[in-house]
């Protein structure tokens, strides 16, 4: 499609790994959801493996990438030998089924595009923070980024200060692999590169190519940090490890460090520091996105598993926050006509959703446990000044108290920061 701000022509791209044999496919066309019916334990589940399955036809317009033959092979080479070594970040079943993260490496090699902002599918990019406020969000994030990508792109193709990953980190890990910017290089070399690193020798505590331990890479002295983390404007972003103890000993104590949250900071802050920046966060800006990185599910198992909807059972937090989910994607062309078994499941599901909500009893008790939940957190002093600031909180819709549940909270919810200075 043609961005309506700027000169710009935008795809959706779908990062795959083996293309699928004659005969094979990715869709579901013969599998057909089953009517919802209440299970034993109370709840209603609309997931199946017709939802579960990729149908294409829910991405109008998709194009696919598929994940070259020689990357699937140092990606299964290093997905062995960290299993084999017996020390991981988590355990041999979660290398197995997660090492295909590590595709993620393909995009460095797509020069046919100029930027590409890539998400993990945990991740909603444009949520509703503020009930009934969803198109003017929209808006405010639309202008934003029709004035920030121009920058972005000029900071990202600066003579002297190019680099080619825009990210940020948090507790976790010095970078987060969830969300993040691509701006490939003209050519393949960095690509090539990192092939090799994947099937170079590998342990635990020195990770990819035996580098170096965390701490041993960025750690610095107390006094004296390596400062190779900057921002997009060219500025120091500060040390990379900001929890020395935590990360330093080895890649094991880094979320991902064995998978591509580590590879990724090998390549473009260890062998190649000009090529990773970190996303800008000392000016506010508009864009939040909604990142499920805490229990208890991811988006969609939320909004299609959830108890029975009864008048006397009402949860604060989970109806709010899959209430939120499902609206968005309730206005969507393919989920109003649904054609496939997942957008005829989160059309039930928002319906159910909906009339439970509009329900009398079960608003007044979501919004007045929301409150209750929050505010308790929130303040401190005696017992009596909570109750009375969290009971004044649950009726005063119309002050900055209304308590309307947010996105982030028990959920959790990451911020990607747009401003360039």
């Amino acid at each position: 499609m043609r961005s309506p701000t700027l000169n710009v022509r935008i795809d959706t791209l779908l990062v795959l790994g083996e293309p699928r044999r004659r005969g094979q496919s990715y869709t579901a066309h013969a599998a057909q959801v089953r009517r919802p019916s209440n299970n034993a334990d109370g709840t209603i589940c609309l997931t199946s493996n017709a939802t579960e399955e990729l149908d294409t036809r829910d991405c109008p317009g998709v194009r696919k990438i598929w994940a070259g033959a020689q990357l699937r092979r140092a990606v299964q080479l290093h997905e062995d030998r960290v299993i084999k070594s017996g020390v991981m970040s988590y355990d041999p079943e979660y290398i197995r089924r997660m090492a295909k993260v590590l595709f993620k490496w393909e995009l460095m090699r797509q020069n046919d595009y100029a930027a590409i902002l890539f998400s993990d599918l945990d991740v909603d990019l444009l949520p509703s923070f503020v009930r009934g406020q969803e198109a003017a969000e929209a808006e405010r994030v639309s202008h934003e980024w029709g004035a920030r990508l121009p920058e972005l792109l000029r900071a990202a193709g600066h003579p002297t200060t190019p680099f080619n990953l825009l990210g940020y980190g948090d507790a976790t890990s010095p970078w987060v692999a969830g969300l993040f910017w691509v701006f490939p290089p003209p050519r393949q070399a960095l690509f090539w590169e990192g092939i090799r690193m994947l099937s170079a020798p590998w342990n635990a505590t020195h990770g990819f190519n035996r580098s170096g331990t965390p701490h041993q890479l960025w750690g610095g002295t107390p006094t004296v940090p390596k400062t190779l983390g900057r921002h997009a404007d060219g500025t120091p972003s500060g040390p990379l490890l900001s929890q020395h103890s935590r990360f330093g000993n080895g890649w094991q104590h880094v979320d991902g460090g064995d998978l591509e949250q580590g590879f990724f900071l090998n390549m473009l802050w260890n062998r190649s520091p000009q090529l990773g920046v970190f996303v800008d966060r000392r000016q506010k800006d508009s864009h939040g996105v909604a990142h499920y990185v805490r229990s208890p599910r991811k988006p969609w198992l939320r909004a299609l598993t959830y108890d029975a909807a009864r008048e006397d059972s009402c949860d604060a937090y989970a109806d709010w926050m899959r209430h939120f989910y499902l609206a968005a994607l309730v206005k969507l062309p393919l989920v109003q006509h649904p054609a496939t078994a997942c957008a005829r499941a989160f059309k039930h599901a928002y319906s159910d959703m909906d009339k439970r909500l509009k329900s009398t009893v079960c608003e007044a008790r979501s919004v007045e446990l929301w409150c209750k939940k929050l505010w308790s957190k929130q303040l401190e002093g005696s017992r009596s000044q909570r109750q009375k600031t969290t009971s004044g909180g649950s009726k005063e819709k119309g002050s900055k108290h209304n308590c309307q549940a947010p996105y982030g909270g028990p959920g959790g919810h990451d911020r990607l920061m747009l401003n360039v200075p």
